[in-house]
């Protein structure tokens, strides 16, 4: 293997860091910078000591009621999204319940930064794997960092998705900045995506995370405020032929891709902006999660010091939570200790 393969592959396949608030960084480090890294993960084992459940090492994996129980604790927290959660967790769990499904679970994941594509991935992963932070069969794809030498990707990420899905057979692949992926690129894996298809990824899920129709989505948003109509009312069937199209012709992973004109994504889920409001309940779970305390003052001047859209009627939050953490942090370490 070229050197230069070597050094995309240990690039692209690394757990994923979010600046997310309600984010944690999740993800395992699929392949070491060194060639034989590489060889040992994406061949079959040479050594004994190395087949330990190489057919399907699922050990690890949730039994189906605590898989259930993690989605349904996790998901509320996903703060703003009424359309995304209940179609997401409808559609994993229905997947993982099915023994013998059709087809492998094809997820598209839409809406602008800090709404909360890497927190679903991140709860999914968790609610399927015991250790998923570090487990084999969970894969996170930076698809930023595939801009160059894609003859090298594409042969990469087919023989990870063989190799994993005969590992393990619920395997989690997570696309990650999946607008970033040079068009065509992805058309590579579709035959794993058909109904029926002969190869073995059928029970695996496949996630892909972008901003594509972000702008389309809260143009809907903005919209229905401006028309004093509930967010609530905003529907998962309208909203998901918006980002179909923009995922179709906007420039991406997805645009003139085969996976959408043979109609093999499952669902285009669409992801809100977040309002004035969210972003407070994002302040709140982070406060939580560090076990610290802020006055009332601070909290609101944190949500406060966020930018919001549009200019004139500042409704949604430009970054959604995304920075709350960190604006968190800077209160925290000067002001929480003397409460």
């Amino acid at each position: 293997m070229r050197v230069i393969t070597i050094t995309i592959l240990s690039l692209v396949f690394i757990p994923i860091i979010s600046s997310e608030p309600i984010s944690l960084s999740v993800g395992v480090a699929l392949v070491g910078a060194a060639g034989v890294g590489v060889k040992k993960y994406f061949f079959p084992p040479e050594s004994p000591d190395d087949v330990t459940c190489w057919t399907d090492c699922c050990m690890e994996l949730n039994t189906f009621d605590v898989i259930e129980k993690k989605l349904n604790e996790g998901l509320p927290r996903l703060f703003g999204q009424h359309v995304a959660a209940p179609v997401i967790s409808k559609a994993i769990l229905k997947h993982l319940n099915d023994k013998d499904p059709s087809k492998a679970l094809t997820l598209s994941l839409h809406g602008l930064t800090g709404t909360g594509k890497n927190y679903v991935a991140m709860i999914i992963a968790e609610a399927m794997f015991t250790q998923p932070r570090n487990h084999m069969n969970v894969h996170f794809i930076n698809c930023n960092l595939v801009q160059h030498e894609l003859a090298e990707f594409k042969a990469a990420i087919l023989k990870k998705i063989t190799m994993s899905s005969k590992r393990c057979s619920r395997s989690l692949f997570v696309f990650d900045e999946f607008d970033k992926l040079p068009a065509g690129t992805i058309d590579v894996i579709s035959e794993f995506f058909e109904y029926n298809s002969a190869f073995v990824a059928r029970k695996s899920i496949f996630m892909f995370l972008s901003n594509t129709g972000g702008t389309l989505i809260a143009k809907a948003a903005i919209e229905q405020h401006l028309a004093d109509k509930p967010r609530e009312a905003l529907t998962y069937q309208a909203l998901s032929k918006l980002v179909q199209v923009a995922a179709f012709n906007e420039n991406g992973g997805f645009k003139d891709s085969k996976l959408i004109t043979r109609h093999l994504v499952d669902y285009f889920v669409p992801f809100l902006p977040l309002t004035h409001e969210h972003v407070l309940q994002c302040i709140h779970h982070e406060l939580t999660r560090q076990n610290a305390v802020l006055p009332r003052d601070e909290i609101l001047a944190i949500a406060e010091s966020l930018n919001y859209f549009p200019e004139g009627n500042p409704i949604f939050s430009s970054s959604g939570c995304k920075t709350v953490g960190n604006q968190v942090n800077l209160f925290t370490t000067t002001s929480a200790k003397t409460l």
